[in-house]
């Protein structure tokens, strides 16, 4: 047996004594076909083509091989398996609240901004959305059932969340089993 260019060689026995046949390799221990080999490719790849828009906007985060996506970690976990009365909630705490909005408007002070009043049984809190599209104060008006999460601070009328991630409830929801993963993002990517 002798190696030539990374492939095995072996010489035949029997009736053919001298000639030379390749021994095939199984595809499961190809190396250059696994993703955990940061050299390889994927075959047809179609996430990483270099002609995608998808690709560029990968690249920003430092994606441009195939094993970088099995690198590519979430900067913290984020419990959003429980939710949290408003008035249980301290100031600077992370917290998930579900409450009824009570209050919408956009007011001009002193910049435009969507600020909501939601109450739940204990209390209230504000949510305050600096950017926003009408859409938004569209389906965050009086009546509204929402579920905000974010980090709970003291404003001037008192406590309120800054740009929170919510999501209006149609119907009972059941809350996530696991830890959201948040990552670093980047514009088109979600």
């Amino acid at each position: 047996m002798r190696i030539e260019r990374g492939r095995k060689v072996l010489r035949a026995r029997g009736k053919n004594r001298g000639e030379e046949t390749e021994t095939p390799r199984p595809a499961a221990l190809n190396p250059q076909s696994s993703i955990l080999n940061p050299q390889s490719s994927l075959p047809n790849s179609s996430i990483l083509d270099p002609q995608s828009s998808l690709s560029t906007k990968l690249a920003k985060l430092g994606i441009t091989r195939d094993f970088d996506l099995v690198l590519h970690l979430p900067l913290r976990y984020e419990d959003e398996t429980r939710l949290t009365r408003i008035a249980d909630v301290p100031a600077g705490a992370f917290a998930q609240v579900e409450g009824v909005v009570v209050r919408s408007n956009v007011q001009f002070r002193p910049r435009r901004q969507l600020v909501c009043r939601i109450e739940d049984e204990s209390g209230a809190l504000f949510l305050r959305f600096f950017t926003f599209y009408a859409s938004q104060a569209k389906g965050l008006s009086e009546g509204a059932r929402v579920r905000a999460a974010g980090e709970i601070r003291g404003g001037f009328f008192g406590a309120e969340m800054v740009h929170p991630r919510y999501k209006i409830l149609r119907s009972s929801s059941p809350l996530p089993e696991t830890l959201t993963p948040i990552y670093p993002t980047s514009a088109g990517i979600s």
